[in-house]
């Protein structure tokens, strides 16, 4: 709570809509032991696959659980998993749009 509080001390903007949100990963190490707060971009990700199982619970309704694969990868040196590699705290800010739009203007649309 206390670098939220720092961040806000120190005038960093956060987004006040909806559309977007800021990430935070924090490294899996004793709080004395965190590096600074870094802002990063978001990496290229490890999921290799995702398959969705169907399962039923013990009431005999049916829910579905992704099970993801993973490979290890190198990221770029401003990512978010290398800061959290480097006992770093990240914040990433991001958005919700996810539409290929350079897809569309490759074809014209």
């Amino acid at each position: 709570m206390k670098e939220w509080h720092r961040l806000s001390c120190q005038g960093i903007p956060f987004p006040l809509d909806f559309s977007r949100l800021m990430g935070v990963n924090f490294p899996d190490r004793p709080a004395e032991e965190t590096g600074e707060m870094v802002f990063t971009r978001q990496g290229r990700g490890i999921v290799k696959r995702i398959d969705v199982e169907h399962h039923t619970d013990p009431r005999g309704l049916s829910y579905h659980w992704l099970k993801f694969h993973r490979e290890p990868a190198e990221d770029a040196p401003d990512s978010e998993a290398t800061a959290v590699a480097q006992g770093k705290i990240a914040m990433t800010p991001l958005q919700f749009e996810r539409t290929a739009e350079s897809f569309f203007a490759n074809i014209g649309g």
